[in-house]
């Protein structure tokens, strides 16, 4: 139920939408196929959060709710002005975390509009790709850490 979602974190801004339908940009025989509905609406959610946020922070985040630290990140030791990212699987960008500055937070809020044009350019369609595409076409740079596995896991 929504409302025990909001008296569980007390989240300060909130949109609930009905579920969206989007372009089918990948063919069914393809093995992205999955990703085609997965990485549009989970981008599509990452959009209307962010815009959401005041543009007035030093650091946005980007965390899947239902992830869990087990180490303190001291946001402070890291260059704002990149996208600070841990590495998953062949030294991709994880697409369920990562933070930095203004350019960050326009870098992932235009990761939807990424989506058809990564997947026409590679015949790939995976959502840490469409996030670095997104990342490298509007000039973040991206600060690739390795501490994923240590800090991160799933609740």
């Amino acid at each position: 139920d929504i409302e025990d979602i909001r008296n569980l974190y007390k989240p300060t801004k909130t949109i609930i939408e009905e579920p969206k339908e989007f372009e089918e940009i990948v063919p069914k025989d393809s093995v992205y196929y999955l990703y085609n509905f997965v990485s549009q609406s989970m981008f599509y959610s990452i959009k209307r959060g962010m815009e959401m946020i005041d543009e007035s922070y030093d650091c946005y985040c980007r965390l899947r709710f239902d992830l869990q630290f087990f180490h303190p990140i001291k946001f402070s030791d890291y260059n704002m002005a990149h996208a600070n990212i841990p590495t998953v699987f062949d030294n991709r960008v994880c697409d369920h975390f990562g933070f930095g500055d203004i350019t960050v937070k326009r870098a992932y809020e235009n990761a939807l509009g990424e989506c058809k044009n990564y997947y026409l350019e590679t015949n790939k369609f995976t959502p840490e790709e469409i996030l670095e595409m997104s990342f490298n076409k509007n000039k973040v740079p991206i600060t690739k850490h390795g501490w994923a596995k240590p800090v991160i896991y799933r609740g």
